[in-house]
C-alpha cells in the first residue's frame, strides 16, 4: 500500500471519530440546556410565571400544549381522558399566570391537575364517597326503650345519645366500626365488626341486661317522692353532698363541673355574678326540695345540701311541666336525724392567683384614644373601663408638683367633696400585674342544730362565707339560713316546710 493512501485513511478515521464525539457532546449540551432552562413545576411557580395565551375553538390538549410551549413546564396529557371533551376553548390574553390558565382550560370538566415531581399530571377528579348510616334501637330485655343512653363509636371516639323512643341514627364514612352502649344500672354492651357501606344503612340494635351487681340506688323525684334509679323512664345522675362541700366555696354550682355528663358550668371570675349552668346546651330548671325556684346559686350553702339529682331527657318534663323540658337540677336539703345534734364547721382556703403571668407592656396605661380619668371603673369617667389604649405613662409635666402628668386614678385619695385627687400617671414597674394582685381566700363558717321526736323533726342551719378576691378592694360576704321542719300530723298526712 502506498504511503499517501495510508495517510489519507488515517485522517479519514480521525475525522469520523471527531464527528461522533461532537454529536455526542451536542446531544449532551442540548439535554443539559433543556434541564437548566425548563421551569420547575410547583405551586409557587405556577402562580408567579406569566404567559400570553391565544387559542380559539381549541381542545384541552391543544390548549395545554400551548401553555407548555411558553412556560417550559412539562405536562402529562393522556389522550383517552382529553379526547372526549369538545374543542370549544377560547382565550385571548396577553398576560395570565400558568395556574389561572390551566384552571380556565379545565373549567367545566371532570379533570384536575396535580404537580408530580417536575411535571404536571392531568387526571380525573376523584369521586367523593357518600356517607353510610348506622341506625338502631336500644331497649331492655322487656322491649322497653332506654332513652338517653350513651353511645360511642370506638374508632372515631365519637359520643352521642339516643332519642326518647330508644332509637338512634348517625352518619359515618364507609368502614368497619365497634359500637359501645352504656346505660345506668345496665351492663355495658359492645358490638364489633359493624360494616358500613357507602350510601347504605346498617341496623344495629342493642338489648341491655340489668346489672344485678348494682345496688338499688334511690333518688328523689318530684315532690320528694323516692324511686329506684333503674325503675325511672328517664336519665338521672345523683351527686352526694361529700362531692359538693369537699372544698370551701360560697357558690355550690362551681363544684358541679365535670361531675355530670352533659352538664356545663360557666364559672365567672367576678364575685357574686350568677353562675350559668347548661344541661345539654339548654338552661335546666332549678328545684329545691321538690319546689321549682328562680334562685341564685349563692343563696344555698353547700353544707345544707344532702344530694343533687340531675334529671335529663324530655320525660323529666312530666314531673314539672313545660318548665322542666330542658331537664332539672333537683336539690334535696338535709333534714334532722333521729337524735339531737349540733354541727360546727370552720374551713379556709387560700388562692395564690395566677401561675403564669402574660407578657404586658408598661408604656401606655388605661383609657382609650390617649385619654383617661377614673371615676367608678364602669365607663362613667373618661374611658375608665377595661381598655388599655390610654395616655403614655411617665410623661414629664413641670406644672405639677410631682413633675409628671397627673389624672384621677383608681387609688387616688379623695378630697373634702369626695372627688378623686389627680396623681402621677407613671408606670408601676415590670411586675406591675404580679405586684397588684393579692392572695385570695375563702373562709367558711357554718353551724347547724337538729332535733326530732316521734312526730316532728327540725333542722336549722346558719352559714357565713367571706371571700377576699385577688384584686384589691374586692370581697364578698355571704349569709345563709335554712330551716327544715317536718311533722307527721296523722297516719296519712305528713307536713313538710323548708325555708
Amino acid at each position: 500500500m502506498k504511503k499517501g493512501s495510508i495517510l489519507h485513511s488515517t485522517v479519514r478515521h480521525k475525522l469520523i471519530f471527531l464527528m461522533k464525539c461532537s454529536s455526542i457532546l451536542l446531544v449532551a449540551i442540548l439535554t443539559l440546556s433543556s434541564v437548566l432552562f425548563a421551569n420547575e413545576a410547583n405551586s409557587q411557580n405556577l402562580d408567579r410565571l406569566k404567559i400570553s395565551l391565544h387559542v380559539e375553538k381549541a381542545g384541552i390538549k391543544e390548549s395545554l400544549l400551548a401553555v407548555q410551549k411558553q412556560s417550559k413546564i412539562r405536562f402529562s396529557l393522556p389522550d383517552d381522558l382529553l379526547s372526549k371533551y369538545p374543542k370549544n376553548i377560547k382565550l385571548n390574553v396577553d398576560e395570565i399566570s400558568v395556574k389561572n390558565a390551566i384552571e380556565f382550560i379545565l373549567k367545566n370538566t371532570n379533570l384536575q391537575y396535580r404537580i408530580l415531581n417536575d411535571f404536571i399530571l392531568i387526571e380525573t377528579k376523584p369521586v367523593p364517597q357518600q356517607p353510610g348510616k348506622i341506625t338502631g334501637k336500644i331497649t331492655d330485655t322487656k322491649g322497653e326503650p332506654l332513652p338517653g343512653a350513651s353511645i360511642r363509636i370506638v374508632e372515631l371516639n365519637r359520643n352521642f345519645s339516643n332519642n326518647n323512643d330508644g332509637s338512634y341514627s348517625v352518619d359515618v364514612k364507609p368502614g368497619t366500626y365497634s359500637i359501645e352502649v352504656k346505660y345506668m344500672s345496665f351492663i355495658t354492651q359492645l358490638k364489633s365488626a359493624v360494616v358500613v357501606e357507602e350510601g347504605k344503612s346498617t341496623a344495629v340494635d342493642f338489648v341491655l341486661k340489668e346489672d344485678t351487681g348494682v345496688l338499688n340506688e334511690v333518688v328523689v323525684t318530684a315532690l320528694g317522692i323516692k324511686k329506684e334509679v333503674k325503675k325511672l323512664g328517664y336519665a338521672v345522675q345523683e351527686i352526694k353532698s361529700e362531692a359538693i362541700n369537699r372544698v370551701p366555696t360560697n357558690n355550690f354550682a362551681t363544684q358541679l363541673s365535670g361531675k355530670v355528663a352533659g352538664l356545663t358550668v360557666f364559672n365567672s371570675p367576678n364575685l357574686m355574678q350568677q353562675t350559668k349552668i347548661e344541661l345539654r346546651g339548654r338552661e335546666p330548671l332549678m328545684v329545691i326540695d321538690g319546689i321549682p325556684v328562680n334562685s341564685n346559686t349563692y343563696d344555698i350553702n353547700a353544707l345544707d345540701i344532702e344530694s343533687i339529682s340531675v334529671l335529663k331527657g324530655a320525660t323529666a318534663a312530666a314531673l314539672y311541666g313545660s318548665k322542666g323540658q330542658n331537664g332539672a337540677i333537683q336539690i334535696t336539703t338535709k333534714s334532722a336525724g333521729k337524735e339531737t345534734s349540733i354541727e360546727l364547721s370552720q374551713r379556709s382556703i387560700f388562692r395564690a392567683g395566677w401561675i403564669v403571668f402574660p407578657e404586658t407592656q408598661n408604656q401606655y396605661g388605661n383609657g382609650e384614644q390617649g385619654k383617661y380619668a377614673y371615676f367608678d371603673g364602669m365607663g362613667n369617667g373618661t374611658f375608665d373601663n377595661d381598655f388599655v389604649w390610654g395616655p403614655k405613662m411617665d410623661v414629664k409635666d413641670l406644672s405639677t408638683a410631682s413633675g409628671y402628668w397627673e389624672t384621677p386614678q383608681w387609688d387616688s385619695p379623695l378630697d373634702a367633696n369626695g372627688k378623686r385627687i389627680p396623681t402621677p400617671f407613671i408606670s408601676r414597674g415590670k411586675n406591675n400585674l404580679k405586684n397588684f394582685l393579692e392572695t385570695g381566700s375563702t373562709i367558711s363558717n357554718y353551724a347547724s342544730i337538729s332535733s326530732s321526736n316521734d312526730k316532728t323533726s327540725m333542722r336549722l342551719g346558719l352559714g357565713y362565707d367571706y371571700t377576699n378576691g385577688e384584686v384589691p378592694s374586692t370581697e364578698l360576704k355571704n349569709y345563709n339560713a335554712t330551716l327544715n321542719v317536718t311533722s307527721q300530723a296523722t297516719d296519712r298526712l305528713k307536713l313538710s316546710s323548708t325555708l
